[in-house]
């Protein structure tokens, strides 16, 4: 899972790493290969805590050939209007996922979402990137 909103660790954080880290905090603080507030992304567990939905944000689960080009299978963003979070979205995740979100459906509720228009999509929205797939 990715998170696009926040940065992954906080300042009154403790100096821990992510479970499973080859490394260990040395005496001034958390080696370089902890997470922390240096770039857009995370994925997997940090140094606050597992993975999971942020309060507020919108949830983009991702299927089949987006997954593997976002290399993850959810993704979260600050809500906004719906083309500022599909950008936010491709702007955090590997150049090869904007071409899969091109082709893709995106659906809120249900509901397909077009991902220029400036509908707001509140927080707590989960919206499905489908790509194409056969007989479909």
């Amino acid at each position: 899972m990715t998170s696009i909103d926040d940065t992954t660790a906080r300042d009154d954080a403790p100096d821990q790493l992510a479970e499973g880290s080859p490394t260990t905090p040395g005496p001034t603080g958390p080696s370089p290969t902890t997470p922390g507030p240096t770039g857009p992304t995370s994925t997997g567990p940090t140094a606050t805590g597992p993975p999971g939905p942020r309060p507020g944000a919108v949830t983009f689960r991702m299927f089949a050939s987006a997954r593997a080009a976002a290399g993850t299978a959810e993704v979260h963003v600050a809500p906004g209007p719906t083309s500022h979070v599909v950008s936010a979205l491709a702007a955090g995740l590997p150049p090869r996922f904007a071409d899969v979100l091109a082709s893709s459906s995106l659906l809120a509720d249900g509901v397909r979402l077009d991902p220029i228009s400036t509908a707001m999509i509140p927080g707590g929205t989960t919206v499905e990137v489908l790509p194409p797939f056969a007989g479909g």
